[in-house]
């Protein structure tokens, strides 16, 4: 339960009181069953962007609304991050290299932004067939990252 939304003013007055007011937003939103999604697409959406933003991002209103949906939803974010660091904990530890994750991790996002810069003349002057076919990778990495990412989600139980 959100404390933001005002919600527990409603769950800890009694049944009737969540009816009356749940009636009462579908009323004043004009919420039916066919727009219902659309309402949810606004949290989804907020979602993303919260999680793509940083303090230091100016969007204006917009970026100010979804910032506050996502934090709506902080006590289930709250529930859910044991699950997630230890889905990230298990990935971080699969990778070949030990010791600093930090800098093993910042390394691979400094290659990710140096093989844009690297054309398909200069790939394949390269010698070592390892790293040619290695940046190769890197190049096409992002490919189907929604299925990539449900299929973490899903590997984790994650939600």
């Amino acid at each position: 339960m959100c404390e933001l939304c005002g919600c527990r003013t409603y769950l800890g007055s009694g049944k009737q009181s969540v009816m009356n007011r749940a009636q009462e937003i579908i009323k004043l939103l004009s919420l039916t069953p066919e727009n219902v999604e659309l309402f949810e697409d606004c949290e989804r959406i907020s979602h993303a962007v919260a999680s793509y933003s940083f303090p230091s991002f100016e969007g204006g209103e917009i970026l100010e609304i979804c910032r506050w949906v996502h934090r709506l939803h902080e006590p289930l974010y709250r529930d859910r991050i044991p699950r997630y660091l230890a889905a990230a904990k298990d990935v971080f530890d699969k990778l070949p290299v030990k010791g600093d994750t930090r800098a093993a991790i910042t390394d691979y996002h400094q290659l990710e932004q140096l093989q844009r810069e690297i054309g398909d003349d200069e790939l394949a002057s390269i010698a070592d067939e390892n790293v040619r076919r290695t940046l190769q990778a890197v190049r096409v990495v992002h490919d189907n990252n929604l299925a990539k990412k449900t299929k973490l989600k899903e590997k984790y139980a994650l939600e």
